[in-house]
């Protein structure tokens, strides 16, 4: 089993990428002076964009990120019909979680609401809290509250 982050709304979502996260073709890895290990590179085209995942700082590649996906079948239900995953630590971007939140809210004005579901996949059995908080009552703070704890199954419906 697995915990996942994800939100679930009735309007598309949209993603975030991690900014720290720079790919690269081996060649542009290399002239950017990005240390590889050829062999194990070997037969891979070089010219090929996006092989490389490069991060300066090694513990900014668990910065949130977040990318349009289908629902869990193995995670609780949800009426809302689209779907984005948030990956990497989401207590090192906290505002920027706010950030994409608020977002969400300005794009869709029909938008009443925002599912921000963190839950272990594998059970839907698992028990988890669920609870609301008015979108300007959304802070890093409240949110912190919610991830601090990596034991803590929730869904936070973020209201309008």
């Amino acid at each position: 089993m697995s915990k996942v982050c994800y939100f679930a709304s009735d309007a598309q979502l949209h993603g975030k990428e991690n900014p720290y996260i720079h790919l690269f073709s081996i060649n542009e890895a290399l002239a950017n002076g990005v240390m590889l290990d050829m062999d194990f590179l070997e037969g891979i085209d070089k010219d090929e964009p996006g092989v490389i995942a490069w991060c300066a700082d090694e513990d900014m590649f668990e910065f949130p990120n977040v990318w349009i996906s289908e629902p869990y079948d193995q995670a609780p239900k949800t009426e809302k019909k689209h779907f984005a995953e948030m990956g990497g630590n989401p207590l090192l971007d906290l505002p920027g979680i706010v950030n994409y939140i608020q977002e969400h809210f300005a794009l869709w004005e029909e938008v009443n609401e925002l599912e921000l579901w963190y839950v272990w996949l594998g059970s839907e059995s698992t028990p988890y809290i669920e609870t609301s908080c008015p979108l300007d009552k959304v802070t890093p703070e409240v949110l912190g509250e919610f991830f601090a704890d990596p034991y803590l199954d929730f869904k936070l419906t973020i209201t309008r």
